[in-house]
């Protein structure tokens, strides 16, 4: 879920920030497409909040799913 992953990012900043300019960016970046999953999350609640069709929602959750495996990812690659 995104709060665990989120969680792990939080849990190894001070790791990057330590290592230096170089370090630093290689965390941003990964970090960059965990802010992704969360504004594609956030776009998921506005299409329910919305009232938006079923199928526009689905969308939107399916597009959610793949930045939060995107995010998976970046980390996994850290």
């Amino acid at each position: 879920s995104y709060s665990d992953l989120a969680m792990k990012f939080d849990n190894v900043k001070s790791t990057y920030y330590a290592g230096g300019a170089d370090e630093v960016k290689i965390y941003n970046d990964a970090r960059l497409e965990l802010s992704r999953a969360n504004s594609a999350i956030e776009n998921v609640q506005s299409a329910l909040d919305a009232g938006k069709p079923s199928n526009e929602v689905d969308s939107r959750i399916d597009f959610a799913k793949q930045k939060l495996q995107a995010a998976n990812d970046a980390y996994n690659n850290l």
